[in-house]
């Protein structure tokens, strides 16, 4: 994601929390139909891979840069003191 690439990934827990289906990547289900599905969407639709890996690399820089991790980090040395 941090790459601008689209991504594709599973509806499971954790997974659900990063990527937002057809907003930054796209979620399938657990099963090789709906991978390959989702596969064949991205490699046939270029606009939907540059949308998807654009908003994938924003969502990342926003909530996941060195900077936010530190200050989420120092955060919580602070409230355990």
């Amino acid at each position: 994601m941090a790459c601008g690439c689209a991504v594709i990934g599973t509806n499971v827990d954790g997974i659900h929390t990063v990527i937002q289906d057809q907003v930054n990547g796209i979620l399938c289900e657990e099963t090789s139909e709906s991978l390959s599905d989702a596969i064949d969407m991205l490699l046939h639709d270029k606009a939907l891979r540059a949308r998807l890996g654009k908003a994938a690399s924003g969502h990342i820089r926003a909530t996941q840069s060195l900077d936010i991790l530190v200050q989420k980090e120092l955060r919580d040395y602070q409230d355990r003191l």
